[in-house]
C-alpha cells in the first residue's frame, strides 16, 4: 500500500503547479504529517491505556471470584456432605 502511494505520488507531482512544490508548501507538509502522526500515536496510546485498565480491572474481579469460590469449597468440605444444601442455601439468603 506504502508503495502504490509512493508510484501514485510521482505520477501527481508531475501535473502539480511549480506553486505546490516550493520549499515552503514542502515544509507546510511535512508539518502537517508530524501533527497527524503525533496525533495518531497520543490516540493509540490512550486506547492503549484504556484497554489495558479494562483488562486489569477484569483481571482483579476474576481473583475475588476465584478467591471467594475457594473459600466456599474449603466451607463446604467443613461442613461435609449433609449441611452442604443447608449452608448454600443460608449463603444465599445472606448476599
Amino acid at each position: 500500500m506504502v508503495f502504490g502511494s509512493a508510484i501514485l505520488g510521482m505520477l501527481i507531482r508531475r501535473k502539480l503547479p511549480e506553486s505546490h512544490l516550493s520549499d515552503e508548501s514542502k515544509g507546510v507538509v511535512t508539518l502537517s504529517i508530524g501533527v497527524v502522526g503525533t496525533l495518531t500515536a497520543l490516540v493509540l496510546s490512550l486506547l492503549i491505556a484504556t484497554a489495558s485498565g479494562t483488562f486489569n480491572t477484569r483481571n482483579q474481579e476474576i481473583t475475588v471470584i476465584a478467591a471467594k469460590v475457594i473459600q466456599l469449597d474449603r466451607l463446604l468440605r467443613r461442613y461435609g456432605r449433609r449441611r452442604t444444601a443447608y449452608v448454600l442455601c443460608c449463603a444465599v439468603i445472606r448476599r
